[in-house]
C-alpha cells in the first residue's frame, strides 16, 4: 500500500514535493478522527490497528472504553510524510477510510470520521483533572459540577469511572479556560449543595498533574 501511494505520488509531481505541515491548504485535512463502535470482544483492537498498520500514517492520539459491553475506540491519525514523502493526505485518508470500513463490516462495527483539528498539543498549562467521590453519585451533583466547568469557559476532554465500591468516583480530564475561576465556582457549588442536599456527601478535587491538589469536601 505505501509503495502504490509513493509510486502515485511521483508520477504526479514535476518537481520535488514541499513538506506540508499543520497551517496546510485549508481545503486538505491536516488529521482524521476515527471513532468505532460495537460490542465488545477479544481482538477488536488488534484488528483495526493492524489494517491502519499498511497506510504511512502516525497515530497522534489515541483512546479506547468499553461501557455496557460496548466498545468505543477513537483515534486521530495524520500522514507520516518521511515514509510515503509527496503523497497528499486526501489520497491516504480516503485509502484509510475505505480499508477500515471493509474491516468495520467484518467485525459487525460501525465507523465514524471527522477532521482530527490539527496536531495534538501534549501540553496545556490550563489543564485539570477534576475527581468527583459520592456515595451515591447522583445526576444532579454532576451536573452542577459540569456547568462549573461549563461556566468557567472551559471543555471535559474525558470522563473515566475509577471506582464503584465502596464509593462511586469518576475523573474528568479537563482543558482551557480558567483554572482559578473553576477552583472558585466549585467552591461555590461546594456551599450550595451542603446547605440542599446534607445527606449526601460529596467530595470533589481539582488540580494539574504536576501541583498539590485542591480539595472541598461536604459532610
Amino acid at each position: 500500500m505505501v509503495n502504490d501511494l509513493r509510486r502515485e505520488a511521483d508520477l504526479s509531481n514535476t518537481g520535488p514535493p514541499e513538506p506540508s505541515t499543520v497551517d496546510d491548504a485549508m481545503n486538505d485535512e491536516t488529521t482524521l478522527s476515527v471513532t468505532v463502535t460495537g460490542r465488545d470482544r477479544p481482538g477488536i483492537s488488534a484488528r483495526l490497528l493492524s489494517t491502519l498498520s499498511v497506510f504511512p500514517v502516525a497515530i497522534v492520539d489515541l483512546e479506547q472504553v468499553v461501557l455496557g459491553g460496548r466498545l468505543v475506540l477513537g483515534a486521530i491519525l495524520e500522514v507520516d510524510e518521511r515514509v510515503a514523502p509527496g503523497v497528499t493526505r486526501h489520497r491516504v485518508f480516503e485509502e484509510v477510510r475505505g480499508a477500515l470500513d471493509k474491516t468495520a463490516i467484518d467485525l459487525d462495527m460501525e465507523t465514524e470520521y471527522g477532521d482530527g483539528g490539527g496536531r495534538v498539543n501534549a501540553y496545556d498549562p490550563n489543564r485539570l483533572h477534576v475527581t468527583v467521590l459520592a456515595d451515591p453519585l447522583r445526576p444532579g451533583a454532576l451536573a452542577a459540577i459540569t456547568s462549573c466547568v461549563a461556566r468557567a469557559g472551559a471543555n471535559i476532554d474525558r470522563i473515566e469511572r475509577l471506582s464503584s465500591y465502596p464509593v462511586t468516583s469518576v475523573e474528568m480530564d479537563i482543558s482551557g479556560g480558567s483554572a482559578d475561576q473553576l477552583r472558585a465556582e466549585l467552591a461555590m457549588e461546594a456551599s450550595t449543595q451542603a446547605w440542599t442536599s446534607p445527606s449526601s456527601p460529596v467530595v470533589c478535587t481539582a488540580g494539574a498533574s504536576t501541583s498539590s491538589s485542591w480539595t472541598w469536601t461536604r459532610p
